[in-house]
């Protein structure tokens, strides 16, 4: 009934008249009594939804600077593709310093050209056994060498392509490099040298990709 006064009850009136507006938040509620024209009464409030929390708001990604993957520098091929492949020379010295002792890997042996040979060039030709794309040339020279030579390349052993010459050696360890070419077939081609009489003595062909 109106006269029992209920517990939560603040006021109460019997005569006005009016609409009860009711505004809601994030976590609690206003509320306000407003009255029909003429009357007076007015009443008004707030409090706390019962079990209501605030929402809570899901902070936004912090945006990361994208990153490039790391590139993985490309490898300088290493295998050393005339070891133990079959050779052909210009001349040899004796069958101890033939031309198989230029691709065998071990640094205490040479390829030695014949002593006072009469020939016009002194050469050695590493067959690759089948067409590869080469790109880089090592000689190991021992203490006698090629001052004016050139590198060749052929498919066919008959027609050869020069792929890098000089005038000027002067021994030790020559590395050269050239635009990749396939080939089958590479020479070293020499044509004049620190001593003549003994012309080519070479420790090492290394053929890489």
């Amino acid at each position: 009934a109106f006269g029992t006064v209920l517990a939560t009850s603040e006021v109460r009136n019997a005569s006005a008249h009016g609409v009860l507006q009711l505004t809601l938040h994030a976590a609690s509620y206003t509320w306000q009594f407003v009255p029909v024209a003429g009357q007076t009464f007015r009443d008004s409030g707030s409090a706390a939804c019962v079990g209501g929390t605030a929402p809570t708001a899901t902070p936004s990604a912090t945006p990361q600077p994208t990153t490039a993957p790391p590139t993985t520098p490309t490898a300088t091929p290493t295998t050393n593709l005339a070891l133990n492949k079959a050779t052909a020379v210009s001349s040899f010295e004796r069958s101890s310093l033939s031309g198989d002792k230029a691709v065998d890997g071990d640094r205490s042996t040479y390829w030695r050209s014949k002593r006072r040979s009469q020939l016009p060039a002194e050469w050695i030709t590493v067959d690759l056994g089948g067409s590869v794309a080469i790109s880089r040339v090592i000689l190991r020279w021992n203490q006698y060498y090629a001052t004016n030579y050139r590198i060749q390349v052929s498919a066919d052993n008959a027609n050869w392509t020069t792929v890098f010459s000089t005038g000027s050696g002067n021994g030790g360890t020559d590395t050269i490099t050239f635009a990749a070419r396939a080939a089958r077939y590479v020479r070293m081609y020499s044509t004049d040298w620190n001593r003549q009489a003994q012309r080519n003595w070479l420790n090492e062909i290394e053929i890489y990709q």
